[in-house]
């Protein structure tokens, strides 16, 4: 019961990474890519994908330049897909 709840919730999975602000504005930093959320996945949470496992950005976006909150997913086997939030937050 509580797996599908989990399910059923837009994000049943987000993500924290800090960025150093590279300008005043405090909104740019410095880039994350899916790579990096790879990383963090691995590093932070423990999940290890395999290699035709792969993180995507909406609208096909290679990096994330600014502090906020954005989308990516997860390309698992048999086309499933997994929705993450990603928090860019400031350092």
């Amino acid at each position: 019961m509580i797996f599908r709840l989990l399910w059923q919730q837009p994000y049943p999975f987000q993500l924290k990474m800090w960025r150093t602000p590279v300008d005043d504005s405090g909104m740019s930093c410095r880039p994350v890519t899916p790579k990096m959320v790879r990383e963090k996945l691995s590093q932070q949470l423990k999940i290890d994908l395999e290699d035709d496992e792969k993180i995507t950005f909406p609208d096909d976006v290679e990096r994330i330049l600014q502090l906020g909150a954005f989308e990516a997913n997860i390309h698992l086997k048999g086309d499933h897909l997994v929705r993450l939030r990603v928090n860019v937050v400031k350092r």
